[in-house]
This record gives C-alpha cells, sequence and structure tokens, in this order.
C-alpha cells in the first residue's frame, strides 16, 4: 500500500487537539493497533506476535518492530507514530486460533494474573523504576518521516491492576481484599508514574523545532486532568506498609509534552 497523498505533519494534529486557528479536516488518530491489522496493511509479518513483546524481544526485533509501525502509521496518514513505554510488569494470556486470518490470537485471560493474593504478592519480583526501557520510544524518534513525532503511551494503574490480577480476581478482591488491590495499584502507580516523569523530563528537553516526541498519552485513570495523582487506597491499611501518594499531573504532563513551544 502506498502513502497517502498528504505528508505527515503534527503541528495539525497538535492544533487540531488544542482548539487552535481556523478549524479543519480532523486528523485521524489512533493510538494503537493490533499487529495483525498492521501486517495486512505493510505486507509484511511483524517479528512479534503483540505489541506487549516489545518489552521482552531481542534488540533486532524491537526495532524491526518499530520501522514496521512507522510504516503502518505513515501509510494511512496519520501525523504521528504511537509507541508503547515498556513498563516490566506481567499479565497473564490466553490464546486461540484466529479464524480471520491464520495463526494465533491472544488476548489477557480476565479471570487470573500473577497476583491473587498476598502470597503472591510477596513474592513477586517488583520492577524498579530504572528498570523501565525506553528503546522502542527512543529508537522511534530517531526513525521518523519528516514532520511527524512520537506519541508516547503509558498504560494506567487501572489497566496494570487488573491485567496482574485478571479482572474477575480484581472486582472480588476490591470487596474482600481491598487492602491487597490498594496495595497492588500503589505499586503500579509508583512505576508508571516514574514512566511518564522520566518520558517528559529527559525526551523533551530539545527545542521545539527539533524535538521529535509530540504528546504522552496517559490513560484518564490516572486523575481527573485538574488535579494531582491519587492512588487507590482500601479500606483497611496496607497490612501496616509505609504509603506514599503519587503527586505528577497529568494535565502538566500534556503541557509540557504538547503545548511546550
Amino acid at each position: 500500500m502506498k502513502r497517502r497523498g498528504r505528508q505527515p505533519d503534527f503541528d495539525r494534529l497538535r492544533r487540531a487537539l488544542l482548539r487552535q486557528g481556523a478549524p479543519g479536516p480532523v486528523p485521524p488518530i489512533e493510538f494503537l493497533a493490533d499487529v495483525q491489522l498492521m501486517e495486512q496493511v505493510v505486507g509484511e509479518k511483524f517479528p512479534i506476535e503483540s505489541l506487549a513483546d516489545l518489552k521482552s524481544c531481542g534488540e533486532a526485533e524491537c526495532k524491526r518492530a518499530c520501522d514496521l509501525i512507522v510504516r503502518f502509521q505513515e501509510q494511512l496518514g496519520y501525523d504521528y507514530v504511537s509507541v508503547l513505554v515498556e513498563v516490566p510488569l506481567d499479565s497473564t494470556y490466553t490464546g486461540a486460533a484466529d479464524t480471520g486470518g491464520g495463526g494465533t490470537r491472544y488476548w489477557q485471560d480476565q479471570s487470573h494474573g500473577p497476583i491473587g493474593s498476598w502470597v503472591d504478592f510477596d513474592a513477586y519480583r517488583w520492577p524498579k523504576p530504572e528498570d523501565i526501557s525506553y528503546r522502542a520510544l527512543d529508537y522511534t524518534a530517531s526513525h521518523l518521516p519528516e514532520g511527524m513525532k512520537v506519541i508516547a503511551v503509558c498504560d494506567g494503574v487501572f489497566e496494570w491492576a487488573k491485567a496482574m490480577m485478571g479482572l474477575e480476581t480484581f472486582s472480588f478482591a476490591l470487596m474482600d481484599e481491598a487492602d491487597l488491590v490498594a496495595a497492588v495499584c500503589e505499586r503500579v502507580g509508583e512505576l508508571t508514574a516514574a514512566a511518564c516523569q522520566n518520558t517528559v523530563n529527559t525526551r523533551t528537553s530539545a527545542r521545539s523545532s527539533e524535538r521529535r516526541h509530540g504528546l504522552l498519552y496517559r490513560h484518564p485513570d490516572f486523575a481527573k486532568a485538574s488535579a494531582p495523582v491519587r492512588l487507590p487506597v482500601g479500606k483497611a491499611a496496607c497490612r501496616n506498609r509505609p504509603r506514599k501518594r503519587a503527586s505528577v499531573s497529568p494535565a502538566c504532563l500534556w503541557q509540557r509534552v504538547c503545548c511546550d513551544g
């Protein structure tokens, strides 16, 4: 498939998001697409089964996948390339034969995850903020077509908490073990807040004309845009563990990346 007629221009998307200038055609935006769909567009096989594999695949596979994602976004006429920030947390997946295009399709197990009890929580090897990988983000930013910029996508506290526990287990635990849910959300919140802050602080320092990172998209469960982050707390104290609260304002993150300049 050949690229659509118009040239990429991230400023066009930026002006639309900020409601600046005269109204015009609304630029298309889609934060993520399935690997199988992208393969149909670019006409090549990806070296990974899903975008979640970016955090565990080899260096060559990561670069190849990023190149194909850039080609997919460019060919469909987007003004940006969206890239997941690789927070090294785990979830449980199940798969089945893909009846549409062959191969196997995977999705998150909605019943179970790596953490279902306090025993699991204590045994889990929780990563540190310095373990977060930005290799896909940085590689893509340095291999963009003219006019495009990167949108960094960071999953939210709810997305990771339900993924690590399984939505069913997570839902029951809200009533049965609220302190466990609070502890999981706290750990997840610290990591995702660090990922967002580091993306903003270290990857948007260049002048606006030179910067290739255009926007940080943070899922809206983080907090209201006008208030600092407050992680969920259970009805009971988290087994007398010391508690910390993040204080990152999503509104500030948006402004620093998208609006600065």
